[in-house]
């Protein structure tokens, strides 16, 4: 018997990404799959515990994607949704707020140059903070990948 096989990818942000990690004593991964825009989850599609496989390869469709082995769907509290949404969000306004306030401090009048560069500066901000998040999930899902696999479980 073939074990069960999950795979999930986002175009840009937008599809289906993996949020709220979790490590289970087994060595599994408990996660929530999220239907996402512009990498903000926003519906909770189900909840899997599994065995991370690995990243997909980029294919032109899918820039990023997890490979999931050994997939068992669980039931999570209400909570851990409520939690990741409010976590989304308040990321979201970390994203945007300085170039929100600056542009709301040069309202009606001309920006001075060292205002333009903080504006401009501001504006690559959000990507910095998303390049850190996908990085910071890729490392707890790898992290819990090679936990298990030195258990030798």
């Amino acid at each position: 018997m073939t074990a069960a096989m999950m795979n999930t990818f986002s175009h840009y942000g937008a599809g289906v990404k993996v949020h709220a990690i979790e490590q289970r004593p087994d060595g599994k991964v408990e996660f929530t799959l999220w239907f996402t825009v512009f990498w903000i989850p926003i519906i909770p599609l189900s909840s899997w515990a599994a065995l991370y496989a690995g990243e997909l390869t980029p294919d032109g469709i899918r820039e990023d994607g997890h490979s999931f082995r050994d997939v068992v769907r669980v039931k999570r509290d209400t909570i851990r949704y409520v939690q990741t949404f409010a976590y989304s969000i308040l990321t979201l306004g970390f994203a945007v707020a300085p170039a929100a306030i600056l542009i709301e401090r040069t309202n009606g009048r001309a920006a001075t140059s060292i205002e333009m560069v903080f504006l401009f500066a501001s504006a690559a901000w959000p990507v910095v903070i998303i390049l850190l998040i996908e990085r910071h999930r890729r490392r707890l899902l790898k992290k819990m990948n090679l936990s298990w696999m030195k258990g030798g479980k």
